[in-house]
């Protein structure tokens, strides 16, 4: 144990000798009971806290006073709702609209304290610092006017309370500031004597961080036994149902947030995302389930993706993922997040083996995406320095490199119809695919390159991919002296296995015509076949006739002399 933290530990006993002191003074019965019990569990969480520990172990995770959604956050947002709910039995039996307004106020602020010790919500906030520190003031004031016009004669409460919130504010403002960012700023303007700027009474100011959440779980123990011994001292104390409210919500609120960590992910990926298998540090670690917000696209949208991971055993470090999005089939990244596994309130060292860790992210797609293709959605674990990838040790999906893990192509669409071609058709694919249209010129030079277009359609999503040919026959010469093309479409770009259902799109080619191809007449054929068996998929035409050997004649085409 270093000796900053032990200065620290006598600084938090010696305020703890003389508010507790005085605080044990001034109360009777139950609530100095309460005050004894939760201050003695409160140093018994400091102690294991200063205790020598693993670093990457469980242990060290769950006793950080700092850390969100361990043990510390867990008792003080619990001390916090039964703040709250105390404050709602005040309200609900208030005789004055004085009193009943002032505790249904301090009751929706606890609440809110409540939830954000827990959640963290203050750090997607801007100066989440002086707003906590304006309502601090108001509250205090708020508390005195109280007492002095509404609750008379009862000013050793009123000093408890002043007391426990200045102590929560001290701990949750000016020690915080202290130890992280040594000035207490707003926006430009910052208060020089609220801050620290290398130590403090001897102590490195960052060694203070563990003193605030102290300071704050014990002002509210002060401001929770000072209300129920006002309970005590009034009628309230012989309402039955305001003591069940009080016990009860704070009991459902601890079972929430130990389940809602430990439990409700388990629950949520078993019944609303897909199964996924991947291992990875030899089966210590496994993905397991996964959901994704849409799976069709657009440019600009936003993709929540949603990854469920497992520990079968107690890791010993923290990993990190990323999230991309690849082009096919130059797998460029085109969109990335990265986060470490569980975030950073609850890291992968932390989780406990056999339930499933949630873990969000969301991915922005560029304006600018070209359309009318698919790409892929990637998922890669990684630890340390970049690009320091954890590999898969085996999977039931693809993989792009040892350490990326593919989980599903998706297709991005604008939306709009594409212009209707030159020449319409209407052929059907056995797959659900429908030729609708063709743009292709009808005179052609040796050598040149030359577009084409297909419209295509959809009537179902396609299963697998197949590959486009275009044939140039040759009207007088032999069948086998055709000039071929073979591409999939989009050049590959956007494969058919991604092409969803109801969709219309123009796939553009580009041609390069041979230099010696002999000038003459030639029918253009087109077809799709599966290139793994080499098999033309079916076609027939509007009325339902098969096209022989599942090649579509479009048109005839001349070649000119070079």
């Amino acid at each position: 144990m270093d000796s900053d933290r032990i200065r620290v530990l006598i600084l938090l006993l010696v305020h703890l000798a003389i508010v507790g002191g005085i605080v044990i003074s001034w109360l009777r019965a139950a609530p100095r009971r309460l005050f004894i019990a939760l201050t003695t569990i409160e140093f018994i969480l400091l102690i294991l806290f200063m205790l020598p520990k693993n670093a990457t172990s469980f242990w060290s995770w769950f006793f950080d006073p700092n850390a969100e959604l361990a043990a510390g956050a867990t008792f003080s947002s619990v001390q916090l709702i039964a703040i709250a709910l105390t404050w709602f039995a005040v309200a609900w039996r208030a005789t004055t609209n004085r009193l009943r307004v002032y505790a249904w106020a301090v009751m929706l602020i606890f609440m809110l304290l409540a939830v954000d010790e827990y959640y963290a919500l203050h750090e997607t906030i801007l100066q989440w610092r002086a707003y906590y520190a304006g309502v601090g003031l108001a509250l205090l004031l708020a508390t005195v006017a109280i007492f002095r016009f509404v609750i008379r004669g009862h000013y050793r409460l009123m000093l408890l309370l002043l007391g426990g919130i200045s102590v929560m504010g001290l701990g949750g403002v000016a020690v915080e500031i202290m130890s992280n960012q040594h000035r207490f700023e707003i926006g430009s303007y910052r208060i020089n004597f609220i801050g620290c700027d290398q130590f403090f009474l001897g102590i490195d100011c960052n060694s203070l961080n563990f003193a605030e959440e102290f300071l704050e779980m014990h002002g509210a123990t002060i401001i929770l036994v000072t209300l129920l011994y006002y309970l005590h001292t009034t009628s309230l104390a012989t309402w039955r149902p305001g003591r069940r409210i009080i016990a009860g919500g704070s009991a459902v609120w601890a079972a929430w947030l130990l389940g809602s960590l430990w439990l409700l992910p388990t629950a949520q990926g078993l019944l609303l995302a897909d199964s996924i298998q991947a291992q990875y540090l030899d089966g210590d670690l496994s993905l397991v389930r996964y959901d994704v917000s849409q799976h069709i696209a657009a440019p600009g949208d936003t993709l929540d993706v949603s990854l469920y991971f497992r520990a079968n055993r107690f890791l010993d470090a923290d990993y990190s993922l990323s999230v991309m999005l690849f082009a096919q089939p130059t797998v460029e990244s085109i969109a990335q997040s990265d986060l470490l596994l569980g975030e950073w309130k609850y890291p992968s060292r932390a989780w406990l083996p056999g339930l499933m860790v949630r873990n969000d992210v969301r991915l922005h797609l560029p304006d600018d995406l070209p359309a009318s293709r698919s790409y892929q959605l990637v998922a890669r674990v990684w630890q340390g320095e970049w690009p320091s990838g954890v590999a898969i040790d085996a999977t039931d999906r693809a993989v792009t490199f040892n350490d990326t893990l593919i989980l599903e192509d998706i297709p991005v669409l604008t939306g709009d119809t594409p212009p209707p071609p030159p020449m319409t058709s209407d052929y059907h694919f056995a797959d659900g695919i429908r030729l609708v249209g063709y743009d292709v010129p009808r005179t052609v030079t040796p050598g040149e390159s030359v577009t084409v277009n297909f419209w295509w359609a959809t009537a179902q999503a396609i299963d697998r991919n197949l590959t486009q040919f275009i044939h140039l026959v040759p009207v007088d010469g032999a069948a086998e002296d055709f000039i071929g093309f073979d591409r999939q479409p989009f050049d590959g770009a956007f494969p058919t296995a991604d092409w969803p259902a109801d969709m219309t799109v123009r796939d553009e080619w580009t041609l390069q015509l041979p230099d010696d191809m002999p000038p003459g007449d030639y029918r253009v054929q087109v077809g799709l076949y599966d290139a793994t068996t080499i098999e033309r998929a079916a076609v027939t035409n509007g009325d339902g006739t098969p096209i022989a050997d599942n090649s579509i004649p479009l048109v005839t085409i001349h070649s000119r002399a070079s």
